[in-house]
């Protein structure tokens, strides 16, 4: 009588999908913690406190386990709530480093903003760039000595210097300058882009114009970056000396990653084409080198000796062309391919390029909002997410209308030239929608005319390359055989770009929602098929329930009933903003409006345009300088428009820029009542330039006035004054605040008041 060996034997529940892709999970959240830590900046106690929770959930797990043994799944749960803990909360703590230092006073901020005369000891800490006839280079600074009186200081920080090409020094990577000028502070955010903060994210403080350099020598052990970057220099000339304009600056960035030859308006057609990500340094050149030195490093090494030296080539390479972010994480990702490769192990794509840009955002957690990093890993996850499928999807559909064997054969290059580029665009799409606020209609038909030629051109042009910098003459005649390639790409290029409605402006977030809701729907009916799909069920069920929250946090708030007004001070000023469901009323722009609206794109997002009134209660520059910022971003329904005079010249600009605009002001002469629903405002004039605002909902009463709080009722719960002189040629002077009654300080902190008409809510944030 046999025993039956399953008799008895409990069945083994699998690992938890996390458990089963720990390195994706561990990326994904140190990520995730990353954001959370950028957008809703924290004290570090309160990472700490993460860490620590994380830490006694760790040490408490046994005995939970005991506890918990009926209930598997919530010890699941606690499991992977104290990992989630642990790496969220240490990514914090980084960020939270990284914040602390980027807004640690420095003695060079202080003389940035006094507009010192200085002369700066430092050594040259990027390569330099030319501009449109600029010389840009960034100084490490060690000494800074405001002359007469001061003696030389110890000094840490980077300024951007700026020359001229009539006056420009001969510099390279790595030389230790003296150079004397003017300090100036970093520009004030002005538009779309916010190129201060993107300075700052790279540790520069300050810039001048330098009015004498002098070189004093080379810092040692700067010597193999130094020479890196005079081998791309002598590359650059040799690009130049090989081919004529525009395919020479075509080269220039294709192969070394230098876009300053690139002239304006070809860039412009590339971008509007949808092209443009060819003339940048992308994965494929990284996957170009790494296949060509592994290939050759076979032959006579073995393959460890072989894997290292491919490792050591691309990091060269990434080196050479300037270590941009997309370069970096194609680097990252063709470094981690070759090492599990190595290794034996198989390779988990979306593992690979979270775990890529894990590592990049621990070693430099600014990089997270790099465009270029953006564009790079949305590429990369559209590949991995869409690729196969969409080559599946046309194989299927070819069969219906060719014979055997005509599908397969069909699918190699039309999925390397077109449907490849399709998954890319798919996730860039968003991207490229949400910064810039434009749609490409005519790269569904520039990539696949483009794309062809983009292999044998870069072969071509890189050995014409590599032999014109040995001896030149070698390098001619297949520079020749390349230039028709790259002829042809710059001519379609600039073709297309001409068709009408080629490139078309679209609300991002209009746009933004329908199209991941669509994708996120295609990828819940391809699993609901059972169609190979990267994600699993449950990885697209959890994406979905993301999106939801990160799209329905905004819907849910328009449905908000309450009143919200937003402070923000500026250098000289201050932001306000009454918010009422998707209306907003700006009573105040103050100076750094891009500054203003990306901290409110922060703040309080929105997924659809809102509508906006302007009041234009002061005419001091201060006062009025945001708005044209603003103007930028979104168009107003109406302006009220208070100053009865034509004020300074930040004032008439503001003025004629609305014109242009064809933006409906209303000036009025005496006073004038503003109501929307239970809203009410009242502006009465104080000739020339200023006046009086005074908004009520409710038991809740907001004044503004532009000198100073006397005369003003006492019943108002808050009081703004913008500032105590109304005269433009009045010397600066800092806003004020009163909460009822009692004046609230304004020192690099905004302050978010909502009330539902009877009761209030006040809030700080900012540091």
């Amino acid at each position: 009588m046999g025993i039956g060996l399953t008799e008895g034997i409990l069945p083994v529940r699998p690992r938890p999908l996390w458990q089963r892709h720990l390195g994706l999970t561990l990326a994904l959240l140190w990520l995730l913690g990353t954001a959370l830590a950028w957008q809703r900046p924290r004290p570090w106690e309160a990472w700490a406190v993460w860490v620590t929770a994380g830490l006694l959930l760790h040490l408490l797990l046994p005995n939970l386990g005991k506890a918990l043994a009926r209930a598997p799944r919530l010890l699941a749960v606690v499991a992977f709530l104290r990992v989630a803990l642990l790496v969220m909360g240490l990514a914090g703590l980084r960020v939270a480093w990284t914040q602390a230092r980027l807004r640690q006073p420095t003695p060079l901020m202080r003389l940035a903003r006094e507009q010192a005369q200085v002369r700066l000891v430092g050594w040259v800490a990027t390569a330099p760039r030319w501009k449109d006839d600029m010389l840009y280079v960034d100084l490490a600074v060690e000494q800074v000595h405001a002359p007469p009186l001061a003696p030389p200081q110890p000094a840490r920080g980077r300024v951007r210097l700026r020359w001229p090409r009539s006056r420009a020094p001969n510099l390279a990577y790595g030389d230790r300058i003296s150079v004397y000028g003017r300090l100036a502070p970093l520009p004030t955010p002005r538009g779309g882009f916010d190129y201060r903060t993107y300075l700052a994210r790279q540790g520069v403080v300050a810039r001048m114009d330098p009015w004498r350099t002098g070189r004093i020598g080379v810092v040692p052990w700067r010597y193999p970056l130094r020479l890196l970057f005079a081998l791309r220099e002598h590359g650059r000339k040799t690009v130049e000396a090989l081919w004529p304009q525009p395919e020479a600056g075509f080269f220039a960035g294709i192969l070394l990653g230098l876009d300053d030859l690139i002239a304006e308006p070809l860039y412009r057609a590339f971008r509007d084409t949808g092209t443009a990500h060819i003339l940048v340094i992308s994965g494929f050149n990284i996957t170009i080198v790494a296949g060509l030195a592994l290939r050759l490093l076979r032959r006579r090494f073995s393959p460890r000796k072989a894997a290292v030296g491919t490792v050591l080539a691309v990091a060269a390479y990434t080196l050479l062309v300037g270590a941009d972010p997309a370069v970096v994480r194609a680097a990252w990702m063709a470094t981690l391919a070759l090492l599990a490769r190595h290794l034996g192990r198989r390779q988990h794509g979306l593992t690979t390029l979270a775990v890529t840009a894990a590592l990049m955002v621990l070693f430099s957690p600014a990089v997270l909002w790099d465009v270029s990093f953006q564009l790079s890993f949305a590429a990369t996850l559209g590949l991995l997410l869409f690729a196969q499928p969409l080559v599946d999807g046309f194989v299927a559909l070819a069969r219906r209308v060719l014979p055997p064997p005509w599908p397969e054969r069909l699918a190699g290059p039309v999925g390397e030239f077109f449907l490849l580029t399709v998954a890319a665009q798919l996730l860039t799409l968003p991207v490229v929608v949400f910064h810039f606020g434009r749609l490409s209609l005519i790269s569904w038909v520039a990539n696949p005319l483009v794309l062809p030629v983009q292999s044998p051109l870069m072969v071509l042009g890189g050995i014409a390359l590599l032999l014109g910098m040995v001896w030149f003459p070698l390098g001619r005649p297949v520079a020749w055989l390349a230039w028709p390639m790259a002829a042809y790409s710059i001519r379609v290029a600039e073709g297309l770009a001409r068709v009408p409605a080629a490139t078309i402006t679209v609300p991002a977030w209009a746009f933004l929602l329908p199209y991941l809701l669509a994708l996120l729907a295609w990828l819940l009916w391809r699993a609901g098929r059972g169609k190979a799909v990267v994600l699993s069920r449950a990885g697209v069920v959890l994406a979905g329930w993301a999106l939801a929250v990160v799209l329905g946090r905004p819907v849910a708030r328009l449905q908000d009933a309450r009143l919200h007004v937003w402070l923000w001070p500026t250098e000289r000023s201050l932001a306000l903003l009454v918010q009422r469901g998707a209306t907003w009323v700006w009573l105040n722009a103050g100076e750094q409006g891009a500054e203003t609206l990306s901290l409110l794109d922060r703040l309080q997002p929105w997924p659809w345009p809102v509508r906006q009134v302007w009041v234009v209660a002061s005419g001091r520059t201060q006062n009025v300088a945001g708005y044209l910022a603003f103007l930028e971003r979104a168009r107003p329904q109406a302006v009220l428009w208070m100053p009865q005079g034509p004020g300074p010249a930040g004032l008439r600009r503001l003025r004629r820029a609305l014109q242009q605009a064809n933006v409906p002001v209303y000036t009025p002469t005496q006073a004038a009542l503003l109501e929307t629903g239970d809203l009410r405002l009242e502006a009465v004039p104080q000739p020339p330039l200023a006046a009086r605002l005074r908004l009520q909902y409710g038991a809740f009463t907001l004044a503004l006035h532009p000198t100073g709080p006397e005369g003003l009722r006492q019943d108002a719960v808050l009081v703004v004054v913008l500032a105590p002189t109304g005269a433009e040629s009045g010397p600066p002077s800092q806003p004020a605040l009163y909460y009822l009654g009692q004046p609230l300080p304004l020192a690099g902190q905004g302050y978010h008041l909502a009330t539902d008409g009877q009761q209030m809510w006040l809030f700080r944030f900012g540091p």
